[in-house]
């Protein structure tokens, strides 16, 4: 996991079930969320990852901190 700006959060290695519900809930015990965007290919099974955007730089971090490697 690593910060893409000051407040969105990319997120890798993700399971092609989650849906942008699923990570928003996620990633709302560490504040205010204001996007929430998934990238994947179904059909050729590529890579599926994402981006949580908060309002507060400070909450992408403390994800960073909490979630990397999970």
């Amino acid at each position: 996991m690593t910060i893409d700006d000051e407040s969105s959060v990319y997120v890798g290695g993700l399971p092609y079930n989650v849906n942008d519900d699923s990570l928003r809930d996620l990633f709302a015990i560490y504040g205010s969320i204001v996007a929430v965007k998934i990238i994947n290919d179904r059909s050729t099974r590529g890579k599926c990852y994402g981006f949580v955007t908060f309002t507060n730089p400070r909450s992408a971090i403390d994800a960073i901190n909490d979630m990397d490697g999970r």
